[in-house]
């Protein structure tokens, strides 16, 4: 879903290094950066599955910060930072509403076959951006 390049424009090559080079070689092991992608995208695709059609092309920003978001908290591993949990968190929570739909991906996705109209967002309720107003 996230691609390393999207993770380095977002975050650096440094910090890639640093969490996906174990042998200090100066490059990404595909296989550790594959394994923290996959891990975020079973879980996007657990929360999402309940209320959208499966795949959702083009995927929407939102859903590309969610990914980004989780991709890190799973290769920062035990050396994970409090704001980097906290975004964790907090991308969990944007998966929760969506599913739950208090949260809504607009004009993205069709509605899940059976699972009834996508919701839509009403004002009052939590965006991504809202979310994250304080980083």
């Amino acid at each position: 879903m996230i691609t390393q390049a999207d993770y380095e424009a977002r975050f650096g090559v440094d910090e890639l290094l640093r969490v996906c080079d174990p042998q200090r070689t100066g490059a990404v092991d595909p296989e550790t950066f594959a394994a923290a992608v996959t891990a975020a995208s079973a879980l996007i695709e657990a929360h999402l599955g309940v209320r959208y059609a499966l795949p959702i092309t083009p995927v929407p920003a939102l859903i590309l910060d969610v990914a980004a978001d989780l991709t890190r908290e799973r290769l920062h591993g035990e050396r994970v930072s409090e704001l980097i949990l906290e975004r964790g968190r907090q991308a969990r929570r944007v998966l929760g509403d969506l599913a739950a739909g208090r949260m809504a991906l607009n004009g993205t996705a069709a509605p899940r076959p059976g699972g009834g109209a996508a919701p839509s967002v009403r004002p009052g309720l939590t965006t991504l951006t809202d979310a994250l107003k304080d980083f």
